[in-house]
């Protein structure tokens, strides 16, 4: 009869355990879900939709300040698309921040937040040592260096047994039956799941500050603001439709939505919603030996020792166009600055991924050439037909190579190029000085082109 006690108490107690596992995704400046809300011993995997990226929860990227999170987590960046930038088990409960501190992506909005709700069920230190994120229970000594901050009403549907003082986060059962927690909310859609002395509103009362300051959803019904009033698109969202964008990445997202009705709205490429450019960063990939490169970025930095900072042992030799160069090895730049549009030449000693964090050069940049040879940048972000590309200045043009050799030459009707490649840099022989812009778009790709 003990054994049968034993196993069924076992079997409730793994089944109190039970991990829930929770994706974000990270992407172009975001992070998917931004702000979570999981419980103690979650895990939580990041998938890398595109770009470079890395998951920074020690210090503030764009405040150098500590985030000062119940634990500290970070990992290395990587850019390889679908895979898995970082995991981590979620043992202590708090709220935790982090971004990307990758460049410049925290300034330009990625960064979230996890709130990790404490689980009574959860195993803790019976060492009587405060070491581990103890309840009052199981640290013994002082009661005051033991305080577990929940909501302490035992009739709130996130009532928490081991919390010791109440951080006004108490939350109510809406009429379809879902428990509703108290949050910090700030115009535009940014959700945070704090205690009420971390938001503004919670702190002075939502009457002494607005919606860019953060007001506080809670539980007091003589608030404007409380959980269950017009304001909070949370309440019986569970149960009844609530059509609007539902795109985190759109600018009309609205965070109460959960039914798509198509009316999200975009910035245009390289602009945020309110038209303003965005930072950007591209990849370059060098291989050992010559590389004939370029990039549609213009630099924060654009002295050619700032360019290459990250990957200047593996570097040789740069030249442009006019026998400029820049060598590390005897501290010479001839050439100064990355020209927007232009095309350089470096030599490797091994392959190397060259990392350009700066503003997107606009398509209609004026590219001057003079008479002769120079060397062209490509400055779309998606490649198109040399043929197409090149028609603005094909009465001028007398020849354009790539790296491999291959030619686009008009006089006789010859593109070996195809379609030209974002990255690559091309030189270009022309009959005359011209300014030169690209076109926005090609007519067809490099399969419907007859090569020769």
């Amino acid at each position: 009869m003990k054994k049968k006690i034993f196993f069924i108490f076992l079997l409730f107690f793994i089944i109190s355990y039970a991990q829930t596992t929770h994706i974000v995704n990270a992407g172009n400046y975001y992070f998917t879900p931004s702000n979570l809300n999981i419980n103690q011993g979650d895990i939580v995997i990041w998938i890398n939709n595109g770009g470079l990226h890395d998951v920074n929860g020690e210090t503030n990227s764009i405040t150098n300040e500590p985030f000062n999170n119940p634990e500290l987590f970070n990992s290395p960046s990587m850019s390889s698309v679908g895979g898995e930038i970082y995991s981590h088990v979620f043992d202590i409960s708090g709220v935790y921040s982090y971004d990307c501190s990758v460049g410049s992506h925290a300034v330009n909005g990625m960064v979230g937040s996890i709130n990790v709700n404490s689980n009574q069920n959860f195993p803790t230190c019976e060492d009587g040592i405060l070491n581990q994120n103890e309840t009052g229970i199981d640290c013994g000594g002082e009661c005051e260096a033991c305080i577990i901050y929940g909501c302490t009403d035992l009739l709130s549907c996130n009532y928490n047994v081991n919390a010791t003082a109440d951080d006004g986060t108490c939350g109510m059962v809406d009429d379809c039956g879902a428990c509703q927690i108290p949050y910090c909310y700030i115009v535009g859609g940014s959700v945070s799941y704090v205690s009420i002395l971390e938001c503004p509103g919670g702190q002075v009362g939502n009457d002494n500050v607005t919606l860019f300051d953060g007001i506080w959803v809670g539980n007091d019904n003589t608030d404007t603001y409380w959980l269950g009033s017009m304001w909070n698109p949370y309440w019986n969202q569970s149960c009844a439709e609530s059509p609007g964008c539902v795109d985190q990445n759109a600018c009309n997202y609205w965070y109460g939505a959960n039914q798509d009705d198509g009316s999200c709205e975009y910035p245009q490429e390289g602009f945020d919603c309110d038209g303003n450019l965005l930072q950007s960063s591209q990849l370059v990939e060098l291989n050992l030996g010559w590389n004939l490169w370029s990039t549609y970025i213009e630099p924060n930095e654009m002295s050619l020792e700032s360019v290459f900072v990250e990957i200047v042992n593996e570097v040789t030799i740069v030249k442009d166009a006019y026998g400029n160069v820049y060598w590390p090895m005897f501290g010479l730049n001839s050439i100064g600055i990355l020209n927007n549009g232009y095309g350089y030449q470096v030599k490797m000693v091994s392959d190397a991924t060259l990392i350009i964090e700066g503003l997107i050069v606009s398509l209609d940049y004026n590219i001057s050439l003079n008479t002769g040879w120079g060397m062209l940048g490509y400055l779309h972000q998606d490649s198109y037909n040399a043929t197409d590309m090149m028609a603005p200045v094909v009465e001028n043009l007398i020849i354009m190579k790539d790296e491999n050799g291959s030619v686009y030459w008009p006089m006789f009707g010859l593109n070996s190029i195809g379609n030209m490649q974002v990255g690559e840099g091309y030189q270009i022989k022309t009959n005359d000085a011209i300014t030169f812009n690209y076109p926005s778009g090609g007519r067809f790709s490099y399969t419907e082109e007859t090569l020769v």
